[in-house]
């Protein structure tokens, strides 16, 4: 069994690989396909991974971040349709396939071998999806720019939902249907590529050539197709393959697909922190990559000299000036406020690699408590090191949340913890309240019960997710 990954930019060029591809910042974009990579050679070795993209993208995995692939394939990628699809490449990717063969998205990470009933299916997805609102409005655009859609796609409308499969894995051994699949796909394109050319929405027509698609012809040849998921996912509500979920839960974690959450900052987090912690050698050299071609960064690196500063939060008091037009008077306090956070990034810098080893010890605990590990016993839950705690006047809190229409409570402090993976100081603002219940779990003496939860006990529940994401975001951490 092939198993395939594909990516194809030509906005990349080998002098600018300065592309976000919507996650927080290019270098957390690179790191994610790295990662995805990586986690599939480890866990599948015996397998055949294979890249396939265009010959600038095969040059930065191939020679610079030398990325693991057993084979690096270029394919042309041109034309209108490339322009139009964003999914068109993995189309052409598709069409390559002499062998049978898996693709799986690079933004979908698996800790464990792909299972044996996936690898020897006729035909695989990740799931099948029912949906009731995003996929209605792909139906009424279809109706509105007057698209002729065959017969068989018309089987994945039952009247309250549209079916289809999610194609963050597909592939099979059923090389015959994927031939015929993606015939169908070009006479779909071709048939309306009048019509969708003058759309100003075509981008929606990627889910219904390739998922709609691959549905209503399984349906036709009456095909099985074997899913990740087992069960059908409802109006995109996910649950426990939720990201966010994913990953504050800290549960074991087997299979995570990135998709819409790209901008989520603690999924940009998330994969920083795995990379340095799983693949610290390949994260360096990424990030040294990254730098010698100029790509900005407030990722810090023991190996490159990169070190750029995240200077956002000692703006915001020129920000309010320049578009509200706040006087300097008004501004003293958090004029203030920033003098005292830059002077406490600067006492952690001068012991940067000191809380940097500290951070990458706390994210190798949270892993083994994520896999059960019983090593745990016997440490503590304990506030951070890294912890500074403020209290703050209720005008400071406006203006610290200025413009971002937050009501906050009267009696607020705030929790700069330093961060020296990021080097910044990260904030949270919190009722007074919430952290004295903070410190008054963790003096309990049972926090570590806690965290785990009660799977019957709401209460006990909540407490456990506050604990978990304090975890996550390192204002606690374990201690022996």
């Amino acid at each position: 069994m092939n198993l395939i990954q594909s990516y194809f930019n030509k906005n990349i060029t080998i002098d600018n690989i300065n592309y976000a591809g919507g996650y927080l910042s290019p270098i957390i974009n690179w790191l994610s396909m790295a990662y995805s990579c990586l986690l599939l050679k480890r866990y599948n070795p015996e397998d055949h991974l294979i890249f396939y993209g265009n010959e600038t993208m095969v040059h930065l995995f191939e020679n610079l971040f030398e990325l693991p692939y057993d084979e690096y394939r270029i394919v042309d990628c041109k034309g209108d349709y490339t322009d139009w699809f964003y999914c068109w490449p993995k189309i052409i990717t598709y069409e390559a396939q002499k062998d049978p063969f898996i693709h799986i998205d690079n933004d979908i990470f698996m800790w464990d071998h792909l299972p044996q009933e996936l690898k020897d299916a006729p035909l695989v997805a990740q799931h099948l999806e029912r949906d009731s609102k995003f996929y209605m409005d792909v139906y009424n655009q279809i109706a509105k720019d007057q698209i002729k859609i065959p017969d068989y796609i018309k089987t994945c409308y039952d009247g309250n939902f549209i079916s289809s499969y999610n194609a963050g894995l597909l592939g099979g051994n059923d090389l015959s249907f994927f031939h015929e699949y993606l015939s169908e796909i070009k006479k779909f394109v071709d048939n309306n590529a009048p019509q969708i050319s003058s759309s100003d929405r075509r981008f929606l027509y990627n889910v219904v050539f390739e998922q709609w698609l691959f549905f209503g012809m399984t349906k036709k040849h009456n095909k099985t197709v074997k899913t990740f998921y087992s069960r059908p996912i409802t109006d995109f509500d996910m649950k426990e393959a939720h990201v966010p979920f994913q990953i504050l839960s800290l549960g074991e974690l087997k299979y995570l697909h990135v998709m819409e959450y790209k901008d989520n900052i603690r999924c940009n987090r998330f994969i920083v922190y795995k990379m340095q912690t799983d693949f610290p050698q390949e994260y360096e050299r990424i990030l040294t990559v990254c730098h010698k071609l100029g790509v900005k960064s407030g990722i810090n690196s023991l190996l490159s000299d990169c070190v750029d500063q995240d200077v956002e939060v000692f703006s915001r008091s020129k920000k309010l000036k320049e578009l509200f037009n706040i006087s300097d008077e008004k501004l003293y306090e958090i004029k203030q406020f920033e003098a005292t956070t830059r002077d406490l990034l600067v006492k952690y810098n001068q012991q940067r690699d000191v809380y940097l080893n500290l951070q990458k010890e706390h994210n190798r605990l949270i892993d083994r408590f994520r896999r059960g590990d019983d090593r745990l016993n016997g440490l503590k839950l304990t506030l951070s090191p890294c912890l500074n705690l403020l209290e703050v006047t209720p005008s400071l809190v406006t203006f610290l949340l200025y413009n971002k229409r937050k009501v906050s409570p009267s009696d607020n402090v705030v929790l700069q913890i330093y961060n020296p993976t990021f080097n910044k100081i990260d904030e949270f603002i919190w009722p007074i309240q919430k952290f004295q219940l903070l410190e008054s779990i963790i003096h309990q003496g049972n926090a570590e019960q806690l965290l785990i939860g009660n799977g019957t006990d709401c209460n006990l529940n909540k407490i456990s997710v506050f604990l978990k994401q304090c975890l996550f975001d390192g204002i606690i951490t374990f201690r022996a």
